[in-house]
């Protein structure tokens, strides 16, 4: 199923899988105003009942309908205990904007565009009610590719390195994905040593090996 997001890159995917029972859903999407609606669309084309809803990760078009569904089909809710105590410190947090403001800033994101992020926060919090592809790794591999190749002995932060992946034209919201992803393969490499970390107080770095 494809659930619409408001920004980049527009949709999510979520999943019904069948169980013993019945089915359960993977994932849910943002809570958006619309979410109990598309959801019960969705379910009414069931033949048989929705037993269990697993939540993979706790960002917000991941798990921003969760109460929406368990309200829905009165599913038990499924998701790893640290994963749940992530949930609740960055969305039932007052600061938690600020927080991954400077999580950002910390890996090269300019002042302004997380001053942004904090500005614009508020726009997650009223759609969050919480409680292996062979194609898919090929694609994978081909973005550690390409990570690699844009770094150089020159320390670059995950935000340095997000234009040559991504492109210069992104808003700042896109832009926040761009390093996020950016980040997640950087960190990767270096487990596989292909890269090499430089972390400070005020900044993480990255280069080739």
């Amino acid at each position: 199923m494809t659930m619409p997001l408001p920004m980049r890159p527009g949709h999510v995917h979520c999943y019904l899988l069948p169980v013993d029972g019945g089915f359960m859903v993977v994932d849910t999407g943002l809570g958006l105003p619309d979410a109990t609606e598309r959801w019960a669309a969705e379910l009414a084309q069931l033949d048989g009942p929705v037993v269990r809803l697993l939540i993979t990760h706790f960002h917000p078009d991941h798990l921003g309908a969760a109460a929406d569904v368990r309200d829905l089909t009165g599913a038990r809710v499924y998701q790893g205990r640290v994963d749940a105590t992530q949930a609740r410190r960055a969305w039932e947090s007052d600061d938690w904007s600020q927080v991954l403001a400077d999580w950002f800033h910390r890996n090269g994101v300019p002042e302004a565009a997380t001053q942004e992020l904090i500005e614009q926060g508020s726009l997650y919090q009223p759609f969050i009610r919480t409680v292996a592809d062979p194609e898919l790794i090929a694609h994978h591999h081909e973005r550690l590719d390409a990570t690699v190749a844009a770094l150089s002995g020159e320390p670059a932060t995950g935000y340095d390195v997000s234009y040559p992946l991504f492109g210069a034209e992104l808003e700042p919201a896109a832009r926040r994905f761009a390093v996020a992803e950016t980040l997640s393969h950087l960190e990767r490499l270096v487990l596989e040593g292909r890269a090499i970390c430089h972390e400070d107080v005020d900044r993480v770095s990255y280069t080739a090996p």
